[in-house]
């Protein structure tokens, strides 16, 4: 009891000596306003294939399938890294002993958006994604808090990694429950199930048009694919991602 009463007080001071010696890391990155981002996204292809559809309904002309295919369905998909950063605002992440401080604004001090106290976080899971890092907070209170960054160039801040430092000194010396690591959904069994429902429907899609319109099923075929690629790529790289995540806990 003695010794173990001795290792006790010892890991109160060496906690309490760290929170003191640890000086605040901030860091300012670029994160993506997704509501805003997929609204655009959704209305422009959702609104582009009803213009296609109503062109050729009224010209008879079946060439402008190829036209709206490629500007409402493939565009979106080349011009990512763009359109993210239209939808994207400077955004400070300031990582104390024992909160995560987030403003916003051009300069490194901006309007307070939150402070999450870390002994409010359950858990939390990262991914880069196709270029985009995001991360998401589980709160005790069921709600979560979530942040889509946009891409990263050679120089700009890893915010990703600022926060695996951050989270792995918490969980050693904060004394508190360790916050651990989740699955992203298409890291899940939740988003394999999603693939392949995906994919069944596509092809059961195909299967009908092409026994109407044949000449519709290139469209198809082309958009169904570039989707469906994507996806699995997501999945791809949210894999490796959790794998590399758990084998970088302490």
């Amino acid at each position: 009891m003695i010794w173990f009463d001795v290792i006790s007080y010892l890991g109160m001071w060496f906690r309490l000596i760290n929170k003191f010696l640890m000086k605040n890391k901030v860091t300012t990155v670029l994160v993506l306003k997704l509501k805003q981002y997929m609204l655009f996204i959704n209305s422009y292809i959702v609104l582009g294939i009803l213009l296609t559809i109503f062109i050729v309904w009224c010209f008879h002309v079946l060439s402008i399938l190829w036209l709206g295919a490629i500007l409402f369905l493939l565009v979106p998909v080349v011009a990512k890294r763009y359109l993210m950063k239209k939808f994207a605002e400077p955004t400070t992440f300031e990582f104390t002993p024992d909160s995560l401080i987030i403003s916003t604004g051009s300069n490194a001090k901006g309007d307070l958006v939150k402070e999450i106290k870390l002994r409010d976080v359950l858990g939390y899971n990262y991914d880069e994604g196709i270029g985009n890092p995001y991360l998401i907070l589980y709160l005790r209170n069921r709600k979560k808090a979530s942040f889509n960054f946009e891409y990263r160039s050679d120089g700009e801040a890893n915010i990703l990694d600022d926060w695996r430092n951050y989270i792995k000194n918490y969980n050693l010396t904060s004394g508190q429950e360790s916050i651990s690591i989740t699955p992203t959904f298409m890291a899940s069994k939740n988003g394999m199930l999603l693939l392949v429902f995906l994919s069944v429907g596509w092809l059961v899609m195909c299967v009908i048009i092409s026994a109407k319109y044949l000449n519709m099923l290139p469209v198809l075929i082309i958009g169904g694919l570039a989707q469906l690629m994507q996806l699995f790529v997501l999945r791809q790289t949210a894999l490796k991602s959790y794998k590399t995540q758990q084998s970088q806990l302490p």
